[in-house]
């Protein structure tokens, strides 16, 4: 009895032993996708790890050499360099390479951001740029926030406020995404407005 219960506690132990030497629980695949690299580098990018974050779109890029928001996200990290050239280069590709409503949105997007941050330095016509995009954009989803946002960034860089406002409405009436921070926009335009004599 006492020789049976030694030799079931003996076999319990191996096959602990043995299962925790077994194969490892790998990763979700989605935790490398390219999705996944391109969101982790807009979160780099949104707290000034330019080189993180570019890593981060390169990666996504060499996962799936098609993916346009990766090229979408490469063009804005030089942007935010100062490689308007560079920038320009690495963009290109994305507007080939979109192929959802969502992507095509995000290459317009992506190029308003873009002149949006090098204006007279890339282009002396950039909101005219930046204009023709945000067009594009609507055009393929007028509930999208995102092209009203940056239109109404773009209108405060210029100094148009009134239009910035009506930018920063549309995205508050979407109440899609955006939202918190196009009323914060609002708002610090609406003082900005106020204190003007």
């Amino acid at each position: 009895m006492v020789l049976k219960t030694l030799i079931a506690g003996v076999i319990l132990i191996c096959l602990t032993f043995i299962m925790g030497c077994g194969p490892k629980v790998m990763a979700p695949a989605r935790l490398n996708s390219p999705e996944h690299h391109v969101s982790n580098g807009y979160t780099l990018m949104k707290t000034g790890k330019l080189q993180g974050a570019f890593a981060e779109f390169k990666w996504a890029a060499g996962l799936d050499p098609t993916y346009a928001p990766a090229y979408v996200g490469m063009g804005l990290v030089y942007a935010l360099q100062g490689e308007f050239d560079k920038g320009l280069s690495a963009l290109a590709p994305a507007t080939q390479y979109a192929r959802t409503d969502v992507q095509r949105i995000d290459v317009h997007v992506g190029y308003m951001r873009f002149y949006l941050t090098g204006q007279d330095r890339v282009d002396p016509d950039w909101l005219g740029v930046v204009r023709q995009n945000y067009q594009k954009a609507v055009a393929i989803d007028r509930e999208s926030p995102r092209p009203y946002f940056y239109m109404g960034l773009a209108y405060k860089a210029a100094l148009e406020f009134p239009a910035a406002l009506a930018e920063f409405s549309r995205v508050i009436e979407l109440d899609a995404g955006y939202r918190d921070d196009a009323e914060l926009e609002y708002q610090n335009l609406k003082r900005i407005e106020a204190a003007q004599p």
